[in-house]
């Protein structure tokens, strides 16, 4: 009403759903297709544009890691540029969005005659190079602190982790180990852990999965098979982004993720023998409850299943979102353990490095993201 539309036609835009925001983000046609008059469009049409969405800045930064996909040096300070100008495309749509430094965003408003221009073209042909960068070197640097000194992976969802590597079309044969444990009799033709091994245990009679003396062959496996997923696939790592209003947005349903911090580990079943040796692991803090159930049968040595994953100890997992639940204090996310392991690297803001060059030291995206209109410029 403010704007000069009447309360009869301001309850109608309200009961189909749009706000204000949304009514700047569209073109003349369409607001009078609303039955906007003409007078509020040309208001609606001159205002200042409204901010970029939260989630979609989260994602902006996430994905290049707060660097410039031109020159990609970490130190310099970004911002966010529109690829087709705010006022041609009236939409924050995260594909026409990019994150660049300040000398490239200046030279993508200008024209060169005998140079390549950063055109929209350009920049976009960029920005796809430079995120895809990014997940793989997200992806080393997860297998990186598993290779530390004292690291272990402690638990393997085996089925799961085998079904995901036939998904990927991963050959169990181009595995190191795979040959040492066919041979062995612990694994089948298709990579598949067998129900009886060569000494004769059945399953139901083992403390756990690894109990023998194939222990090593099939840890080594195992291993390679789950380096070999985490290269090919796109993780979240979100050690570093403990808060509700990142996590919503980099951590939906189905995304792969990685977390590392101090655990609860939580017996459910009294079995000490053969599969069903279930146990609920745990996370809770700032209002965010990650869990997860696994077999703890599954371990991959004695140290693992009667220490390493009881009580309360700093843990590494890696798992597949199931459900976000949005809590009105908080998040309660459950997952579906893949891996988990102790003794890795520590991880101190591996991801993203310094706030700084965003102007912001230590800030997360939900403080930043009320003042990010000041940075863009377009």
């Amino acid at each position: 009403m403010a704007r000069g539309c009447d309360s009869a036609g301001a309850e109608a835009l309200a009961k189909s759903g749009v706000t204000v925001t949304s009514l700047k983000q569209m073109d003349r046609s369409q607001l009078l297709n609303l039955g906007v008059t003409t007078a509020v469009a040309d208001i609606l049409l001159s205002e200042k544009r409204p901010p970029i969405q939260p989630a979609i800045v989260s994602q902006l930064l996430f994905k290049s890691k707060m660097i410039c996909c031109v020159c990609r040096e970490s130190n310099k300070s970004v911002i966010i540029h529109h690829l087709n100008g705010w006022a041609k495309t009236r939409k924050h749509d995260e594909k026409d969005l990019v994150v660049i430094c300040l000398q490239h965003h200046d030279e993508a408003h200008s024209q060169k005659a005998l140079s390549q221009n950063l055109t929209p073209a350009v920049l976009r042909d960029l920005k796809q190079k430079w995120e895809q960068r990014v997940v793989e070197q997200d992806a080393q640097a997860i297998v990186g602190i598993s290779n530390a000194s004292y690291a272990h992976w402690d638990y393997f969802n085996h089925n799961r982790l085998l079904k995901i590597a036939s998904a990927m079309h991963i050959a169990p044969s181009s595995l190191e180990g795979f040959y040492e444990c066919r041979a062995a009799g612990v694994v089948t033709n298709d990579g598949l852990m067998v129900e009886l091994d060569e000494s004769g245990v059945t399953n139901k009679d083992k403390y756990y999965l690894y109990e023998g003396e194939y222990l090593l062959i099939r840890y080594h496996y195992m291993t390679s098979l789950i380096e070999e997923i985490i290269k090919r696939s796109i993780i979240v790592d979100i050690t570093n982004h403990w808060k509700k209003e990142e996590l919503v947005t980099l951590a939906p349903e189905g995304a792969l993720i990685f977390c590392q911090g101090a655990f609860n580990f939580k017996r459910l079943s009294k079995g000490p023998k053969g599969p069903q040796q279930l146990r609920r692991g745990y996370r809770r803090a700032e209002g965010i409850d990650l869990q997860f159930v696994f077999d703890a049968w599954e371990c991959t040595s004695s140290s693992s299943k009667s220490d390493r994953l009881s009580g309360r100890t700093v843990a590494n997992i890696f798992g597949l979102v199931q459900t976000v639940e949005d809590k009105s204090k908080g998040l309660s996310i459950h997952i579906s353990c893949l891996a988990t392991g102790t003794g890795f690297t520590n991880v101190r803001e591996p991801r993203l490095g310094r706030y700084q060059s965003f102007g912001y030291a230590d800030a997360s995206f939900a403080e930043m993201s009320p003042d990010l209109e000041d940075f863009e410029t377009d």
